[in-house]
Order: structure tokens, then sequence, then C-alpha cells
């Protein structure tokens, strides 16, 4: 942890002068903060992304590189895989039990499809495989996997990109490139 004994905040009127000005600032480079700062720039802004870490951070880092996706994506349907948000939301509704947000739930599936297109768009590369054996990951770089819920059904959501290794790896080829090309 960085030590902040000798850091003392400014009030910023009392600031006359920035070493850099930007239209969006986005706290934190995870999943979400390269999202984020890669559809600002898309729109025309200029963004400054700020990481408090010495590289890529966030909770999708901890997972291993699978995003849950589905819904009908087209790795699923490449695969033969017949999904449909609604169906996606019931097995999530499951699998999270009482206590779930259904709205937050049903937003998330609604957009999954989209998710994925995104992504793809962004260069994230996806293989058209599917890793059937019983487990949680895949031990190389197949799509989707089956997982098991609370529900006992097989879901084939958990979609892994196509990696020379980790989450890191991937992230940083394709949307690390896409954010530096447009922020």
């Amino acid at each position: 942890m960085t030590d902040l004994s000798n850091v003392t905040p400014v009030d910023a009127e009392d600031i006359s002068e920035w070493d850099m000005t930007a239209d969006v600032v986005v706290a934190g480079y995870g999943i979400a903060g390269v999202s984020a700062a890669i559809e600002a720039a898309n729109g025309g802004a200029r963004v400054l992304v700020l990481e408090r870490t010495s590289g890529w951070g966030g909770a999708a880092s901890l997972a291993g590189g699978f995003i849950y996706l589905g819904g009908g994506t087209a790795l699923q349907k490449a695969l033969g895989f017949d999904d449909s948000a609604d169906n996606m939301a019931r097995f999530l509704e499951a699998a999270v039990g009482p206590g779930a947000d259904k709205a937050k739930i049903k937003d998330y599936c609604d957009g999954s499809v989209a998710h994925y297109d995104w992504l793809v768009s962004c260069g994230v590369p996806f293989r058209e495989a599917f890793w059937g054996e019983p487990g949680w990951e895949p031990p190389h770089d197949e799509g989707p996997c089956t997982r098991a819920a609370k529900t006992r059904r097989r879901s084939t959501r958990s979609h892994s990109p196509r990696h020379a290794g980790t989450f890191h790896k991937w992230r940083t080829s394709a949307l690390g490139r896409r954010v530096a090309a447009t922020c």
C-alpha cells in the first residue's frame, strides 16, 4: 500500500494550474473502467484513466478470465446452444437464491448479447470450442464451458476469451490496445 502520511489534501480553488485536463476521468482500470474509457473516447471525449495499482485491476482480474454471458450470443449459437435472456435470468435468480435483485439480473441478461458483441467489436477473440467436462474452468481457451448451479442444470454461459495464459494477457492485448488507440 502507498504511504499517504505525507499527502495533504488541497482545495480545488487553491490550485492555479493543472498538469492534465480531460472531459472524462475514469477511476479504476478494471473491466468497467476499460469499458467506460473506450465508450467515452468513442463519443469524442478526452479521457484520463487513473489506477491505483501498478497494472490492470478490478474484480474481473480475479475471475480466471471468464465473462458470464448468455441469452443467445453468437458463440452459443455457433456451438449449437439455444439460450434466451429470460432463460438466463431464471437460471441466475435460482443460482443467487433469495434476495436476488431481479431487476438488475433482468437488465444484465437483456443486455448480455450486446455485451458479447461489444467485446468482439473491441477485438476480444472467442474460440468456437466448447468445454463440456464437469468443473469450473477449462484448462485451455475453449469458449463457453459448462457449469452446474444450485438448480442442478447445466449452463453454457461462462465465456472465456481466447488467451495465451491469463485474463490480464487477453485484456491487455485486446481491450488494452483499444484504450491506447482511442484515449
